[in-house]
């Protein structure tokens, strides 16, 4: 692991209500290069990020010089960090990277991306910080899925196993927001129903007949989005080894059940940002290109 540090201030925001944005690439700078200058043109209270912190894996030196170049040029006056990986032993290099990830994180808050997120609609840090701060039971606010049509059948089942939280999917402190639905009797990724919108939404971006079915996932992920680093670090550091069996499914669906003991998640009803990094649009993912499990 390699740090490179480029100070342009003295003022990093701990302790206060500002935010880290944090982004994690691998190899696939053409990504990286929409991705950054999408959500600097959307953010509407970029002055809020006081540190940014860029962890990659294997990219070139030259597109490494050509990312700390775009950075700089985007956030002139914020202190910047790139983090450099290349020989990871273990073969699940992104909960590795993730790890240091979590314990990277100094402000209250962190803005996270991959680097094949491109932010399609304005977005408000400030309002997700308030959102957090006022609710000790939402751990992130999300803005990667979509409201969904759920059917009566779903519906009723997800209530019966929500003896401790609100029953309802629309967030009532925010109708803006829904709470992401998670049935903790089911499989991880096991598939609910048919999901006629991102089926609509997919068939959009691909101009082409999609079809998806929403699955059964707990409420963490690394999707675009604020998270509460205060409630992150007391769920405790991610688990990983080498020696793991098919029911420690991935680090994020772990971590996810370990989060859904303790805290909700929420995600805007209309999706701010775009997938552009996957299969369907001809794209390897990280960890094709570093033969990586998840």
């Amino acid at each position: 692991m390699k740090i490179k540090k480029i100070i342009k201030s003295t003022f990093e925001g701990q302790g206060t209500d500002t935010v880290t944005l944090t982004m994690t690439c691998s190899k696939r700078l053409h990504l990286f290069k929409q991705t950054l200058p999408s959500f600097v043109e959307h953010c509407q209270d970029k002055l809020l990020i006081s540190k940014i912190i860029i962890f990659d894996d294997s990219s070139t030196e030259d597109d490494r010089f050509e990312m700390e170049r775009m950075v700089e040029n985007l956030f002139p006056n914020i202190n910047i960090d790139f983090i450099y990986f290349n020989n990871i032993l273990t073969r699940y290099r992104h909960a590795y990277i993730m790890q240091h990830w979590f314990d990277a994180l100094k402000t209250n808050f962190v803005y996270h991306l991959e680097d094949d997120w491109i932010t399609i609609d304005s977005i408000n840090l400030k309002e997700s910080i308030d959102i957090l701060k006022n609710d000790w039971e939402i751990l992130s606010v999300g803005f990667a899925q979509s409201l969904r049509e759920f059917p009566p059948e779903y519906v009723t089942e997800y209530q019966q196993y929500r003896t401790k939280r609100s029953k309802n999917i629309i967030y009532s402190k925010n109708n803006n927001y829904w709470i992401w639905t998670y049935l903790p009797h089911k499989n991880i990724a096991e598939s609910m129903f048919y999901d006629t919108v991102r089926c609509k939404e997919g068939s959009e971006d691909l101009k082409c007949n999609y079809w998806e079915h929403f699955i059964n996932y707990p409420p963490f992920g690394f999707q675009p989005g604020v998270i509460d680093v205060t409630k992150l670090k007391l769920i405790g550091n991610f688990t990983f080894t080498d020696n793991r069996d098919d029911t420690n499914v991935q680090i994020e669906g772990n971590y996810g059940k370990r989060v859904y003991e303790h805290f909700d998640s929420i995600c805007s009803v209309k999706r701010k940002v775009l997938h552009i990094g996957s299969h369907f649009m001809n794209e390897k993912s990280a960890y094709d290109l570093n033969e990586s499990m998840r």
